[in-house]
């Protein structure tokens, strides 16, 4: 009967586990101290506490029961997790976490139990009947392959007799050689995982172990090596699903503390991309969100190279970026090429030997734009951290949503602010020209624009001249308008709000060459049906309206009217009634 030794500094935990375990093995009970381990056992038990006093104890003993294998299990709760890493190559060959489930731990001492008797049973009928595959090779040729690793690796034992191990593909090329030469070297048991492929052309991960074996004697030379494998694609899938999530936790506990501390719309997505960036290991990423006036993807955020595309904007669909955005998917790009990104303007820019990673940044309304990362293929983009991508995108598609909610607010405080301010103008002005000229310079500092003018209909004709105007460089300001005529005539003629962002096609050519002027709104003042004049507003650069800014501009332009029909009346009334004349003192 396999005898088990149990150092658990918890002496209460040493008596439910012995008693767990008595039913099918022996049990040898100890505290934990370096003399406990001089008896003779099969596997060691220690919780985190022996493992921090007696590692080195346990690493001596091992190193004694050599060629044999002498396994030793840790049992830690997750808290402990780094602190059994310290030791875990070098002195722990199996590891399980707390609380114990009665399965899993009958599970894993036997498998521990089961690897010493194939290293303490080389003979054959042992070695035919272990559920792991093994393999001896002499001077790297394999001697021997049981059942288990045909149905492993699908090679029989007649196909593997008299050949090289490689013959069983590894992702490394040298990575049977590498294991095999330390192993020798080190005259020690070496173990890794290594992604393998069968005979079939199934990938998968497994658990290899090289034990070299010294068979003339404790003093002779190493010739023969005794390996053993199972397939541990499961258990790394779990190991790597709680690796993704402690990175995730990770990623979201900096970004939430930077976020915190970033005070901007860019510093917060630049603060995203460069924590992102910090967990996954790679050196580039950038975001890019979607300008819907524009129906074109612009970058706010880049780092390393993709940096160099910053002036670059993308359309929907176009290259791997546009591609993305368009179909709300991600995209991985084995390696990048500059006809990934399907402009002239970014050849050279992109480098050889990069892969990518294209993630949609969703907001509730929709696709919002694109967050990519990029990495030099000599690393490799595991699927757990496209999770962790993904993660990150959907916090930035939050983030943007924030931003554009509270720029939003912002706007809007703004506009209430301008539409306060004209009503204050219109209700303590008696001066029109005074009055107009004080509301043409709120609209400008608070829409905001460039220029801005309003021009009343002349008594008798059907032209509007300027009244108030400011932002023109130009000393002749805004020339007459006309109906139909140029921007400002057509909001006239149509009596509803007119935008142009082509002067050229809207025949305001010689003002926008005059005043350099590339868009323009105008909105006629109009009161009870009756057309008193236009608000025109210009801009210098690109402008696109939304809906906000077109109700706040109808709204002043209501208001103006109103002011303006205020005043004329106050005008008529002081004209209609004139002050008292006061009569002059009586001379003395």
């Amino acid at each position: 009967m396999n005898r088990i030794l149990l150092l658990l500094d918890n002496p209460v935990n040493r008596k439910l586990l012995a008693e767990a375990l008595r039913a099918h093995y022996e049990v040898v009970s100890a505290t934990p101290t370096p003399a406990a381990l001089d008896g003779e056992f099969d596997l060691g038990i220690l919780d985190g506490l022996a493992l921090t006093t007696l590692w080195e104890a346990v690493q001596a003993r091992k190193k004694r029961a050599e060629p044999l294998f002498l396994p030793f299990l840790l049992i830690t709760s997750r808290q402990d997790v780094g602190m059994a890493t310290r030791h875990l190559w070098q002195t722990i060959d199996e590891v399980i976490t707390a609380p114990i489930e009665q399965l899993e731990l009958q599970a894993r001492v036997a498998s521990l139990l089961q690897t010493r008797r194939m290293a303490k049973e080389i003979a054959r009928v042992a070695l035919q009947e272990s559920s792991h595959a093994v393999v001896i090779l002499r001077n790297g040729i394999v001697q021997f392959w049981n059942r288990a690793a045909e149905r492993l690796f699908g090679w029989s034992e007649a196909e593997m007799l008299g050949q090289s191990l490689s013959v069983v593909q590894s992702d490394d090329p040298a990575g049977w050689e590498v294991l095999v030469s330390e192993s020798v070297a080190n005259g020690a048991f070496t173990q890794r995982e290594m992604w393998l492929t069968t005979k079939t052309n199934h990938r998968f991960i497994a658990e290899v172990s090289c034990t070299p074996l010294r068979v003339q004697g404790a003093d002779s030379p190493i010739t023969h090596v005794l390996v053993t494998a199972r397939d541990a694609t499961e258990r790394r899938m779990a190991w790597e699903a709680q690796r993704r999530r402690m990175l995730e936790i990770e990623a979201f506990n900096r970004i939430t503390t930077t976020l915190q501390q970033s005070q901007t719309a860019h510093h917060k997505l630049r603060a995203l991309l460069d924590e992102t960036l910090a967990v996954l290991e790679v050196p580039a990423g950038a975001i890019w969100l979607w300008q819907r006036e524009n129906d074109d993807l612009h970058l706010v955020a880049a780092t390393d190279w993709l940096q160099a595309f910053t002036d670059v904007s993308i359309k929907p669909g176009e290259g791997v970026v546009g591609q993305t955005f368009a179909r709300g998917e991600t995209l991985t790009v084995r390696e990048l090429t500059p006809a990934a990104f399907e402009r002239s303007a970014v050849v050279g820019r992109v480098p050889a030997k990069w892969g990518s990673v294209c993630v949609p940044i969703r907001t509730p309304a929709g696709v919002a734009g694109v967050f990519l990362v990029a990495y030099p293929l000599t690393q490799r983009m595991q699927p757990d951290r496209i999770v962790v991508i993904e993660s990150m995108a959907r916090v930035v598609g939050l983030t943007f949503q924030g931003i554009q909610m509270n720029d939003r607010i912002g706007t809007l405080n703004r506009y209430a602010s301008l539409l306060r301010l004209i009503d204050q103008a219109i209700i303590h002005g008696d001066d029109l020209a005074n009055t107009l000229h004080a509301i043409v310079r709120d609209i400008v500092d608070h829409l905001p624009a460039d220029a801005a003018v309003v021009q009343l209909r002349a008594p008798g004709t059907p032209a509007f001249e300027t009244a108030a105007q400011i932002g023109f460089r130009h000393p002749a300001g805004y020339p007459v308008t006309r109906p139909g005529e140029a921007l400002t005539g057509r909001a006239v003629q149509e009596r509803r709000l007119a935008l142009s962002s082509d002067p050229v096609a809207d025949g305001w050519q010689a003002l926008a060459e005059c005043e350099f002027f590339v868009s323009g709104a105008a909105v006629p003042l109009i009161l009870k049906e009756d057309l008193t004049g236009v608000l025109a507003l210009f801009y210098r650069s690109a402008f696109h309206p939304n809906a906000d800014w077109i109700d706040v501009v109808e709204s002043a332009a209501q208001r103006i009217a109103l002011g303006i029909e205020r005043i004329r009346f106050l005008d008529r009334f002081r004209g209609d009634h004139p002050p008292p004349s006061i009569p002059a003192a009586n001379a003395p």
